[in-house]
């Protein structure tokens, strides 16, 4: 392992990234950094949203991936759900990618904002689409969206606490977002099962992206 990877960018004769910037500015906190400590983030009001937004990450993530298959093979046959599971599986690496790019070249807001519009219009195609072609669609939204699962707590932890207490904040939000992630498909499971119907838990999840 040693002979193959370098851990710091040095040991490859390479600066980190953003270093010369960072020299250049004093080396003071980056742009549009909040940087609270943990303990200073323990207020009543952030402590309940910031924790809160990392449930409801995990919550319609997980409850749309997990139940969108068995939904989309009841309505349209399990042939039909494959080519949309590979459509949006693809765009969900896309998504990954632009969302990182949206982020850098207009800021976090930008890159919550259209991954959070992009996944509540697929639950508006979800609940609405009567067709294949609108489901079509909704793949292709629906895996741009997906993304803000892997992408976005990370880099909405990164810039409330900055690099210092990136780790230590981090493992609190996870911690949060796991609990959405082990409740969500058993949510929207139970929805479908207590009314017959997979759009009242595409509704909840609708209204949870906001």
């Amino acid at each position: 392992c040693r002979f193959t990877v370098r851990i710091r960018p040095m040991d490859m004769g390479l600066k980190t990234y953003g270093a010369v910037e960072f020299a250049e500015s004093g080396g003071g906190a980056a742009t549009g950094t909040v940087t609270l400590t943990v303990k200073e983030s323990r207020s009543p009001l952030f402590c309940k949203i910031f924790l809160l937004s990392a449930v409801c990450n995990g919550l319609f993530n997980i409850g749309a991936l997990d139940q969108l298959p068995p939904a989309l093979e009841e309505m349209y046959g399990a042939a039909f759900q494959a080519r949309i599971i590979a459509i949006y599986s693809i765009f969900g690496l896309v998504g990954k990618l632009a969302l990182g790019w949206i982020n850098d070249r207009w800021g976090l807001e930008a890159s919550c904002a259209s991954g959070c519009i992009a996944f509540g219009s697929a639950f508006v195609f979800m609940v609405v689409g009567g067709s294949e072609i609108s489901m079509y669609v909704m793949a292709v939204i629906f895996g741009y969206g997906i993304a803000i699962g892997s992408v976005s707590l990370p880099l909405v932890t990164a810039a409330i606490f900055g690099p210092e207490k990136y780790g230590e904040a981090f493992g609190v939000a996870n911690s949060f977002l796991q609990i959405g992630l082990t409740t969500g498909s058993i949510m929207v499971a139970g929805i479908y099962d207590f009314t017959g119907s997979y759009n009242p838990a595409w509704i909840l999840l609708l209204v949870l992206t906001g």
